[in-house]
């Protein structure tokens, strides 16, 4: 029994290689740079479906009111002036509403939001392997083909992102990533969206983890 327990001792926390190791890093940061890329378009879907939601309200509503007076003083005569009006205002209101439908702004944002949260959780579970031990670790070929298809299952159904503002994410967490015709076309994210999740504010560039992650859809 002794010699099978040391037999099996070192099988149970096999060593991880250096590239297993340099392997699991560069999800940890793809990970980390999709979840943030993902809660930063849920939040532009979101204002963007307030910025067009508020203006059908305030439409409809002088619409509304236009047309219940327009009734109530049917006795008399109304101005042409005031039926243009109004009818340019109905109009206006109803190619909006008919834009935010088909946007879908709101539902998108939701998307993107369950998805970041997906990534969120597999990002935890990587750091939870990068903090044990290596010698406690499980096997490696095991841990990182069941993150591997996580990773691959999060991305099949997470919706897709631009690929300018991936690309600007994936450099900001150091994610290495080919480039067309030996140009990377980058937009940097705004000062908002550069604050790694569940960082202060206060903290500099240097505190940054080595270790965050990310694709067009996610990875």
């Amino acid at each position: 029994m002794t010699q099978q327990a040391a037999n099996e001792a070192p099988a149970a926390g096999a060593a991880w290689s250096p590239e297993q190791q340099s392997l699991l890093g560069e999800w940890h940061r793809r990970v980390w740079a999709s979840q943030s890329t993902h809660y930063s378009m849920a939040s532009r879907l979101r204002a963007r479906n307030l910025w067009l939601g508020m203006p059908v309200v305030v439409l409809s509503t002088l619409v509304g009111t236009s047309l219940f007076a327009t009734l109530s003083n049917s006795h008399n005569a109304v101005a042409p002036q005031l039926r243009l009006v109004v009818g340019c205002i109905s109009v206006l209101a109803a190619v909006l509403a008919a834009l935010q439908t088909f946007l879908r702004f709101s539902a998108r944002s939701e998307q993107n939001t369950l998805a970041a949260d997906w990534y969120s959780s597999l990002r935890r579970d990587i750091e939870e392997v990068m903090a044990t031990p290596p010698p406690q670790r499980d096997r490696p070929v095991p841990t990182l083909d069941r993150l591997r298809k996580e990773m691959n299952k999060i991305g099949s159904q997470s919706p897709m992102i631009g690929e300018r503002v991936w690309l600007g994410c994936a450099e900001l967490y150091g994610v290495s990533e080919p480039t067309l015709g030996g140009r990377k076309r980058v937009l940097r994210p705004s000062r908002r969206e550069r604050q790694p999740p569940n960082t202060p504010r206060a903290a500099s560039t240097s505190a940054r983890p080595q270790a965050p992650s990310g694709s067009f859809s996610g990875l």
